[in-house]
């Protein structure tokens, strides 16, 4: 697990390449790759939601619980942390279902008919978004893609995709 996400306070990588890290820690995770503490990943994405299911990262966080959902739902973290889960993903819904937007469809409802097959391209998708999270883009059909990926509505979806996954 990467240490500049360890800090208390500051739960956000820092830069690019922490960001991708910690994908890498959620990929090898839901890959069945042991972690030194499978359940603080999992934990990370909770407390980072906790304090900003609005914020800027709230879109990578939530991939990181959905990204992690087979590993939640199959290998089942500690104790209350299943629970934690849940009431987050459902903080997150909540803060983002219903908003406005202009979209016909949503990058989340290819993964709410076969979330297992999707995850396999997940981490491309998360370096992409990592990419443009952290440094301005020039490309229209880049912007366009980083747009219908951060809309509310499929940050809410991808959680209630998460939330299907887990309780399902």
């Amino acid at each position: 697990m990467n240490s500049t996400t360890d800090r208390p306070g500051s739960p956000a990588p820092a830069t690019r390449d922490d960001w991708q890290e910690l994908a890498s820690d959620w990929d090898s995770l839901r890959n069945g790759y042991g972690l030194d503490d499978e359940d603080e990943a999992v934990l990370q994405c909770v407390r980072a939601l906790s304090t900003g299911q609005s914020g800027p990262d709230a879109l990578l966080w939530t991939l990181g619980l959905v990204t992690m959902a087979p590993y939640i739902a199959a290998v089942g973290p500690g104790p209350g942390v299943e629970a934690q889960v849940v009431e987050t993903l459902s903080a997150v819904v909540r803060a983002h279902d219903g908003q406005a937007c202009t979209h016909d469809r949503h990058p989340f409802e290819s993964y709410a008919d076969d979330l297992d097959t999707q995850l396999e391209q997940l981490p491309d998708v998360l370096d992409d978004l990592i990419a443009g999270h952290h440094g301005p883009t020039s490309a229209p059909s880049r912007a366009g893609f980083l747009e219908s990926w951060r809309c509310p509505r499929n940050v809410a979806g991808f959680a209630r995709v998460a939330l299907g996954y887990v309780t399902g």
